[in-house]
């Protein structure tokens, strides 16, 4: 099932991560909750909060949000090699837009890091992708 009409960040995040075949949300992509019943090989998303960076007197400023994106999977190496690929797509020339806002940029802020096995033996690893937005006061 497709992320359809996305109002968060983060929910822009996952349907962009959709576009680039990442994966499929809640199939093989979820955000905030990885449920009990998700294949050994999958994705996740949370995003760690963000702030305002800079306020304009006419009101608009820029925001930054943080999103951690993590991979699982039974084979170690694929854990290094995918998240490599979302590396290389987020700090492509140029800056993705996330629909339905006005991004700034955004880019791998934490390069890839293995963390670890899960309680399974799966290996487990993540990066961070940090957006900036611009946005206007209503």
């Amino acid at each position: 099932m497709a992320m359809i009409n996305p109002e968060t960040v983060s929910e822009s995040f996952v349907a962009w991560l959709e576009t680039q075949n990442i994966g499929v949300f809640n199939t093989d992509l979820y955000l905030n909750q990885v449920p009990d019943e998700a294949p050994d090989r999958c994705f996740w998303v949370l995003t760690s909060g963000g702030a305002p960076l800079q306020k304009n007197r006419t009101g608009e400023k820029i925001q930054q949000y943080f999103c951690s994106v993590y991979f699982r999977s039974n084979k170690g190496k694929e854990v290094e090699k995918e998240l490599f690929k979302l590396e290389q797509l987020l700090n492509q020339s140029g800056c993705l837009q996330l629909d339905g806002f006005e991004t700034i940029e955004v880019e791998a802020n934490q390069y890839p890091s293995d963390t670890d096995f899960d309680s399974e033996d799966r290996r487990v690893g993540m990066l961070q992708a940090n957006i900036k937005i611009y946005k206007k006061e209503q």
